[in-house]
């Protein structure tokens, strides 16, 4: 039997980081994203973010105070 090897991603991986330092409810982030507690939900946990549209991904970082500089080290972690 094949063991199913997830692909990772480090922006998922930021943004919840990233929401537990802010305090930042699922529900608050969902309506600075302007989208249902449900969608979120399901995006954070059936979907990579390599399959979010980009608006959401730039939605979730700028809701969560991400700088440039947050997130192309998170990009990069991991792969050395």
């Amino acid at each position: 039997m094949k063991s199913i090897q997830k692909k990772r991603d480090p922006i998922k991986g930021l943004i919840l980081e990233r929401q537990r330092e802010e305090r930042i409810s699922s529900l608050d982030l969902a309506k600075k994203m302007h989208i249902s507690v449900r969608t979120l939900s399901r995006m954070m946990n059936e979907r990579h973010t390599d399959e979010w549209q980009l608006k959401y991904v730039r939605l979730a970082l700028w809701a969560l105070n991400v700088t440039q500089e947050q997130f192309a080290a998170s990009l990069t972690a991991g792969r050395r």
